[in-house]
């Protein structure tokens, strides 16, 4: 289940922590508006005004924007492709350096600015929020990621498809939050988001192929994997908790089509 959220009551996710503080970096996840007006997506800020921030527009497009009062002001890149209202997208904001930043829709469409803004050094990650902007959504978030690299076109191209970010450039993910079941938590820094403005609610997730490493993450979930393939092959159950894993059984396949003893 994805998260929802409401203007209305202002609803968001906020962790006072922030895995960059300034570019290269690339901001990227799910949405679903629920109409097509200026929405915000995601925020990297310094607690105020100086922000990078990830919304769409009223045309639909996504929009990469940048914040920095008296260190360059305002910019922005707008993609050339645009969502519709009431289905799943992904967008991206990639942020090259400070004269340089894309947007995309569905890893496509992408719209640069070549603008010199430097905001100071961020220190918060919001979702479903532009603080400085007192900005908010109207619609759903899920697979929320920040990476600290410049994504390529290709790698976003593939989360648009639905590889999970915990696959795309992992030793560069530096923020994933799936908002799974509810589950506000950050799953690379171990951070639990925290409710602001109104209570989020839950929808049906987009479908995604997960990192089963960072699955193991989510605190009270059970998963499973298996090492090999047919008859010899290890398949092995695991608790995760705060504190780490739990192994609960293995069982060796003694054909290729062996499921968990009762």
């Amino acid at each position: 289940m994805a998260r929802t959220f409401l203007k209305s009551s202002s609803d968001y996710l906020t962790v006072a922590s922030s895995a960059v503080r300034g570019a290269p970096l690339t901001v990227a996840c799910f949405i679903r508006v629920d109409a097509l007006q200026f929405h915000a997506a995601m925020s990297v800020d310094n607690g105020g005004s100086h922000a990078f921030f990830l919304g769409v527009n009223n045309a639909g497009q996504a929009t990469a924007q940048i914040n920095a009062p008296g260190a360059g002001g305002f910019a922005q890149a707008t993609s050339t492709a645009a969502i519709g209202a009431g289905t799943w997208h992904h967008i991206a904001g990639v942020y090259r350096g400070p004269a340089l930043r894309e947007a995309y829709v569905d890893g496509r469409g992408k719209g640069t600015d070549t603008t010199s803004v430097v905001p100071a050094g961020a220190s918060r990650t919001e979702l479903g929020r532009i603080a400085g902007f007192a900005t908010y959504l109207d619609g759903a978030l899920a697979e929320a990621a920040i990476w600290n690299h410049g994504l390529s076109e290709a790698e976003l191209r593939g989360l648009a498809l639905g590889v999970s970010p915990g696959l795309v450039r992992p030793g560069a993910l530096v923020f994933y939050a799936p908002l799974v079941a509810g589950e506000d938590f950050d799953l690379v820094g171990g951070l639990r988001l925290m409710v602001g403005g109104g209570a989020p609610g839950m929808t049906r997730h987009p479908r995604v192929w997960a990192s089963p490493e960072l699955a193991l993450r989510r605190p009270g979930r059970v998963v499973a994997d298996q090492v090999g393939d047919g008859e010899g092959a290890r398949r092995r159950l695991f608790a995760a908790s705060a504190g780490g894993t739990t192994t609960l059984r293995t069982v060796v396949l003694d054909d290729a089509v062996s499921r968990w003893p009762a």
